[in-house]
């Protein structure tokens, strides 16, 4: 059983031939589960010959055999019954009187009593996956006040659902920066022993990307089924699907993708979290366990990351004053020779804030010019801007600009 499923439990009671005065059936309900109280108690009388009869109740006889507790048609107990021993809580033991019962049948065959009745497993702490030690369920049958005849133990285990979440960077745009693509997947996996019921899959993406609308989509293995996009346009960058079903060994890969934005900065680590909640039953149920926490601890999350591409410097020697001195490593250099230097930033698109180049000079060998032939341009650099030069700046990506003053 899992956690809100109701269980129809049959009682079979072989009756004597003759009179069983105050026949009183009481089921021993582990704790963990509730009888209940709704009108879905019945019972049968099950003859061939003349009948049973009660001095309480009224019960047309089913001809035919019961001589286990599946032999009888469900649809043959029809007969209401009423339980005493309310009011039924966890483990309250419901108890079935049927007043004076007379056995007319005087063939060889047997007759027998037939009850059937609802429990429910509770959502209780008690209630665990396999839980250890296993429930166990008889009932009694106590004739005119006598020491109950105890019916066999029927075992019953509790099975639970367990997804494994395991969100991934399916795959990413080679320059990973702003107006890049990276597509995430999402893997959940039911390892438990009871199916998982709709599930709920967010994932709140960070302010530098921007989810694809509609991007979300589900593959299935074996019976998962049920794909739903609560949030197709993407509305506050949260992907938010819900999953019908994931039976016990199955699983679903859902997959969708967002842009870079601008915003991103040089090497910033990028990480988002998917969180899946389920059910133990299908639709909305009162004694169903969920994700809401404490007992309903029906949650799993786990994280991504990527990091944007950082900024790389070169330096190199462009020219020199004298040309004798050009080859050889390290590079010969004689007094007062002047040396060109070039240093080339690749600056990653998006945001990258308070950039600033320091060149380390040999202090006291090499003494830094700083006039008109001090220069920056740009290159592949459409729609650059500068918080701090402005338009002069930004006007190097057409030819060089000055920077010595």
């Amino acid at each position: 059983l899992t956690i809100g499923e109701v269980a129809r439990f049959r009682l079979a009671v072989q009756i004597a031939e003759g009179s069983s005065p105050a026949f009183v059936v009481t089921d021993a309900l582990p704790a963990g589960m509730q009888f209940l109280d709704d009108g879905s108690a019945q019972f049968a009388f099950v003859s061939n010959g003349a009948g049973i009869a009660s001095s309480t109740l009224t019960c047309a006889n089913d001809s035919g055999v019961a001589a286990d507790d599946i032999s009888l048609p469900t649809a043959s107990v029809d007969c209401a019954l009423t339980a005493s021993g309310g009011p039924f809580g966890d483990g309250v033991d419901p108890v079935f009187s049927l007043g004076d019962l007379t056995n007319s049948d005087t063939d060889p065959d047997n007759e027998y009593v037939v009850i059937e009745f609802n429990a429910v497993l509770l959502n209780v702490s008690l209630n665990q996956d396999n839980r250890a030690p296993m429930p166990i369920n008889n009932f009694g049958v106590s004739i005119n006040a006598a020491a109950p005849v105890v019916s066999n133990d029927v075992p019953l285990t509790v099975v639970e659902p367990n997804l494994t979440v395991a969100k991934d960077v399916a795959s990413i745009s080679a320059q990973i920066d702003a107006g890049g693509t990276v597509n995430y997947q999402v893997v959940l996996t039911n390892t438990g022993s009871a199916p998982a019921y709709d599930l709920q899959l967010t994932d709140t993406l960070p302010a530098v990307l921007s989810l694809t609308a509609g991007s979300a989509s589900a593959a299935f293995t074996g019976g998962a089924s049920g794909f739903t996009d609560n949030n197709p346009s993407g509305v506050g960058n949260l992907v938010d699907v819900t999953i019908g079903v994931i039976p016990v060994g199955d699983s679903v890969t859902i997959s969708y993708s967002a842009t870079i934005l601008a915003a991103i900065t040089p090497a910033q680590a990028v990480d988002n979290t998917a969180t899946a909640t389920w059910t133990s039953l299908s639709g909305t149920d009162a004694n169903e366990r969920d994700g809401s926490g404490l007992i309903n601890n029906y949650r799993s999350s786990d994280p991504a990351q990527f990091t944007s591409d950082t900024i790389s410097v070169a330096k190199s020697i462009l020219a020199t004053s004298e040309a004798d001195t050009l080859e050889g490593d390290p590079r010969p250099l004689a007094i007062g020779e002047v040396l060109r230097y070039r240093l080339a930033v690749a600056i990653p698109e998006g945001t990258n804030p308070a950039l600033t180049l320091t060149d380390q000079l040999a202090l006291g060998v090499i003494e830094p010019i700083f006039d008109t032939t001090t220069q920056i341009s740009t290159l592949n650099m459409s729609g650059f801007t500068s918080s701090a030069y402005g338009a002069g700046l930004e006007a190097a990506s057409s030819a060089p600009v000055s920077l010595h003053d």
